[in-house]
Order: C-alpha cells, then sequence, then structure tokens
C-alpha cells in the first residue's frame, strides 16, 4: 500500500523510453494538420523539461505543498476520433470547457463537454489537474489527479481506470518522479485504502494544514446557508440558490452555479478550481475556512457582514436588512430597465414577416427571444428556419389581470388578481431580503398559477387556429418557449430562467386526457 508521503515506483515508470512523439500523435488522430498549427501558445503535448511546465501553469494555491499547477485532458478509449492527451495553458484557458470550445470550436462549440469527463456512462476524456509539489523533506514531486461527479461515489476513478490514465499521462509528462496525486476528500479516501497499485500514489501526511486562505477577498452582506455538497446540488436544481446568500459548504464542489453573495468551502480550492474562477469572475468574496459548519452555526440563517481580508476574516452579525439593502443598492450591478412591454398588440406575427428594423418595437410586442429569432431569420438559410410565431404580452397580461387568489391582510382576507400579488411581494422588503421566504412564496405562486388558474378558452382557441396556419396540421407537435422584455440581451441572456413545454394541439381538441397522443403514437398518454 503506497502511505502518505510516500512515493512508489515500478520499473516501468522510471523506463524513459516511454514517449509518444508529436508525429505519432498526427498519424494516430484526424486531421491533425489543425492540432499543428495550435500547439504554440494553447497547450502542449509533451512537457519534457520544467521550463514546459511553468509556461503553462500558475504558481500553486489550496495547499502549501503545491507550488505549480495547470490541466489537461487525455482520450478515455482507442477511439481514434478523440483529441490525444493535452497539457492546456490555463494562463489562457483556465476553464476546461473554455480552452476546447475556443481552441477547437468545430468539434465542441455547443456541447456539454463536462458531460464528457464527469461521468463514466461511458467517459469519453480524463481529465484534472497537473502539479509540481514540495515535500515535507525539501523534494520535488510532480501529480495529477482526475475530475469526476463527486456526487456519486460510483463516479469515482477506480484503481483500473487511475492505472490507464497514469499510462497515457506518464508518457507525455515526462518530469519524474511522477505520481497520482488525488486532492479532493473522497478522492484521497479512495485512494489510500488501494493495494499493489501499479503506479505511483502521492498522499500528503505531515504537511502543514491550512486553516484559512482567500481565494477573492472582499466584503458582503448576506443570510447564512450550511450545506453539504449533495444540499448544494439539491437547492441548485430546485432554484432556490440566491445572490443573497453566503453558502458555507463542507467541502469545494467540482462547480458551483448562479450568483452568490459569498462562498466559504471546507476543503482547500486550488487557484484553478471551477469555484475559484468563477467566483473570482464575478468578484463574488470566497475563501476556505476550516470547519467552517461549527464556525458559522452560530449564524445559521441569520443576516451578516462577512469580510474576507488577505490574511484573515471577520463576521458581524450585528445588522440590520435595511443596511444590507443599502449595501446592496450601491454595490451589486444594475442593468438597465427592461423596455416597456406593448399590451395593446394582438396579432401571432409569422417571424419571417416581423420588422426587424425596428428593435424596440419587436421586443416591445414579443419579448427579446422572438426578437432574436426574428433577426437570425434574416440571414439563417431557409432550410435551418423552423417555422414559428410570436404570442404578444398582451396575453399574459390579460391571464394575470384575470385570474385572482385570496390573501390575508392583517385580520382580513381580500381578494387581489395574480398582478396585484405579485406586486404586492415585489414591494415586500422581507421577500426582497430574505431568500428562503422568496423562495417559498414564488413556489406558492407557481402552484397557484399552474393548478387554480384559468386561461381564456378563446385564446386557447385562437392559437391552434394559427398553429394550423403555420404548421398546417392540429397533428404537429409545438414547442413553446418563453419571450420577456428582459432576457435575451447582451447584459442579461435570462438563460434558464423558464421552462419550456411541447403541445399537441389535436390532444386538446378531442376533449379527452386519455393517450395515446395525436401527436406522437409512441407517447401513451396526452
Amino acid at each position: 500500500t503506497n502511505t502518505p508521503t510516500e512515493v512508489v515506483y515500478n520499473k516501468s515508470d522510471l523506463n524513459l523510453d516511454r514517449h509518444v512523439n508529436t508525429f505519432d500523435l498526427f498519424i494516430l488522430a484526424l486531421d491533425w494538420h489543425r492540432v499543428a498549427e495550435k500547439e504554440i501558445g494553447n497547450f502542449l503535448l509533451k512537457i519534457e523539461t520544467e521550463e514546459d511546465l511553468e509556461s503553462i501553469t500558475v504558481e500553486g494555491s489550496g495547499r502549501f505543498d503545491v507550488v505549480r499547477e495547470g490541466k489537461y485532458w487525455a482520450p478515455a478509449t482507442d477511439d481514434p476520433d478523440l483529441l490525444p492527451n493535452m497539457f492546456q495553458n490555463v494562463n489562457l484557458y483556465p476553464f476546461h470547457p473554455e480552452f476546447f470550445t475556443s481552441v477547437f470550436p468545430e468539434r465542441f462549440a455547443g456541447q456539454d463537454t463536462l458531460a464528457l469527463i464527469l461521468r463514466d456512462s461511458p467517459r469519453d476524456y480524463f481529465a484534472g489537474a497537473i502539479f509540481e509539489f514540495r515535500t515535507v523533506d525539501g523534494g520535488t514531486v510532480y501529480g495529477f489527479d482526475s475530475v469526476a461527479d463527486y456526487l456519486d461515489t460510483s463516479e469515482l476513478l477506480t484503481q483500473e481506470e487511475v492505472a490507464q490514465l497514469y499510462d497515457i499521462l506518464s508518457q507525455n509528462f515526462q518530469l519524474r518522479p511522477f505520481a497520482y496525486a488525488p486532492v479532493h476528500p473522497l478522492a484521497v479516501e479512495v485512494a489510500s485504502n488501494w493495494e499493489d497499485a501499479s503506479f505511483p500514489v502521492y498522499l500528503p501526511g505531515a504537511t502543514i494544514e491550512k486553516t484559512y486562505e482567500a481565494l477573492t477577498v472582499g466584503t458582503n452582506y448576506g443570510r447564512v446557508r450550511l450545506l453539504t455538497v449533495p444540499e448544494l446540488a439539491e437547492a441548485n436544481a430546485n432554484g432556490t440558490i440566491s445572490w443573497q446568500d453566503i453558502l458555507v459548504l463542507d467541502v469545494t464542489p467540482f462547480d458551483i452555479e448562479g450568483v452568490q453573495a459569498a462562498v466559504i468551502t471546507g476543503s482547500p480550492q486550488g487557484e484553478l478550481s471551477h469555484v475559484a474562477l468563477r467566483t473570482a469572475r464575478r468578484g463574488t468574496p470566497n475563501a476556505f475556512i476550516a470547519n467552517p459548519h461549527e464556525v458559522f452555526a452560530p449564524y445559521e440563517n441569520q443576516l451578516i457582514r462577512l469580510t474576507l481580508d488577505e490574511n484573515e476574516y471577520s463576521i458581524d452579525p450585528n445588522v440590520t436588512l435595511q443596511q444590507a439593502q443599502a449595501w446592496w443598492d450601491e454595490n451589486r450591478p444594475s442593468v438597465p430597465n427592461p423596455l416597456p412591454p406593448n399590451l395593446e398588440y394582438t396579432e401571432f406575427d409569422n417571424v419571417l414577416d416581423m420588422n426587424i428594423s425596428d428593435s424596440s418595437d419587436l421586443v416591445g410586442k414579443f419579448g427579446g427571444k422572438v426578437a432574436g429569432l426574428a433577426r437570425m431569420y434574416s440571414f439563417l438559410p431557409a432550410e435551418n428556419q423552423i417555422p414559428a410565431f410570436g404570442i404578444p404580452f398582451h396575453y399574459y397580461h390579460e391571464f394575470m389581470t384575470a385570474n385572482t387568489l385570496t390573501i390575508r391582510e392583517g385580520e382580513d382576507f381580500v381578494t387581489v388578481t395574480f398582478q396585484e400579488y405579485l406586486e404586492s411581494l415585489l414591494e415586500d422588503p422581507v421577500f426582497q431580503g430574505d431568500p428562503e421566504y422568496r423562495a417559498s412564496r414564488l413556489e406558492g405562486f407557481r402552484n397557484i398559477i399552474e393548478n387554480r388558474s384559468v386561461v381564456d378558452p378563446n385564446l386557447v382557441t385562437a392559437l391552434i387556429s394559427r398553429i394550423e396556419q403555420v404548421y398546417g396540421s392540429t397533428s404537429t407537435m409545438v414547442r413553446f418557449r418563453s419571450s420577456s422584455n428582459s432576457e435575451d440581451a447582451l447584459i442579461f441572456n435570462g438563460a434558464g430562467l423558464y421552462d419550456s413545454t411541447s403541445v399537441c394541439p389535436e390532444d386538446t381538441l378531442d376533449g379527452d386526457e386519455l393517450g395515446p397522443s395525436h401527436c406522437f403514437s409512441g407517447q401513451d398518454d396526452e
């Protein structure tokens, strides 16, 4: 068993003749004249010297023993269409996805590149970090780790997969000693139990442990949320993470989405971790603090003022919502007010017939997504255009003012329209300042809209008629997508704010809810 701080070598590891020439990689892969053009600057196919390593890495962070760190990508199968092992220049492309969509757009543009590496179903590529370590006795060890979906322990690399990866990397990373060096706590735990590994393993033992490291210094107000990484994933999926939340996490997640007030993790992050990169770009205060759940437990769900300095942090719980709101108003980025909606226009215009010369008018009638589609259709080849029409804001406003609900005001119950209720929420300071309260109220409002509202039957009839005109049939499945006056703009894209849904008009016309669908016979229900 490879013990902490011990690096064990097998004979093959010491064979310096084991390598693959750059020329060989061109022969094995397809279209590698493109690689030859891009090799200088963006990545290296081999690391043979300290100068090579320094040219594509950055100074280490996160642990005292990390001197330098970078990133790699390697094929997980012998498919000749896959890219070969590459060491990306993190000075230019710190994110794996950015590297591949920028350097190889013909392969990866529009793809979820993280899906290619995180899950073994099957995994197309291995990806992770490369390191230069300084050991406790002053020696040097070079190593690598591999990213995976740490929410599912079955997705962690097995001993056999690491052996496969080591064999690939060790041919092209020629500095020695070179070892598997996991940094995520789960991966470290798994590797520490391996016996008779065919490759070297480096697990730091007696290194000096940090208790605090600020990755992005700064100050912000927010409510403390103590979460495990699985709880974070669930909250993110449910849309309950807010820009007013200070996320205190037990360990560092592989990635983090959305915007937060601040992020605290209980394990070191490293400058090139996705969490560190994203928070740095946003200016979100972010730090590693040892035992963070214990440190922040007294402030759970409380509004605090958190300051992260280079060498220390401070927590001030004696703050008011008014102070926090004043801080947010002064420091939070703002976007211009959206164009006012045109609530009078009622026509279901065909996208091809829309006047794209007046963008404000188009966005005011139909929203940014419809306007953007109309502009795109002005130059997109006809064979790539899908028939489409827009539904103007008039009908949304009609729906919001025609439907009502009963709410409590003091000791009384009053009936208000959906629009009036929404406006009352926006004027409520607790709704504005408490993310958990806001999420609860919005969830309740969505449930009312979905289960207790009525869509004007005349609108349904008109839509079905328009669908038949545009698509030639009421048995064609049609995709309904959102288009608001505050999305699909350069300063704010609004991606992921709304759900899309597919509709079969004939299923509505048949007067029942029994399947199969008239638009898709393979679907048992309507």
